[in-house]
């Protein structure tokens, strides 16, 4: 178990960003995924949304791109 502040040690990345924008936003993950779809050609899943939101130590994490954290500022930040 990692204490608080090794985490602290570890540094953000988009992923993490994308985490603290969606728990900021008041929004639910579906809510967040749901505007984030609105418009697009080609859809994210949710699987891939969970992916990129999960812990760094899990399996299924996945860094999220620049662009897709600049969209999902940009949505969220619409209200």
């Amino acid at each position: 178990m990692t204490s608080h502040a090794e985490e602290q040690k570890v540094e953000e990345d988009n992923s993490d960003r994308l985490r603290i924008l969606i728990e900021e936003s008041g929004f639910t993950q579906n809510e967040a995924l749901a505007r984030f779809n609105r418009g697009q050609a080609r859809k994210m899943a949710l699987r891939t949304l969970k992916s990129y939101l999960a812990s760094r130590d899990a399996k299924t994490r996945i860094n999220c791109s620049e662009a897709i954290l600049e969209r999902m500022k940009k949505i969220l930040r619409q209200t």
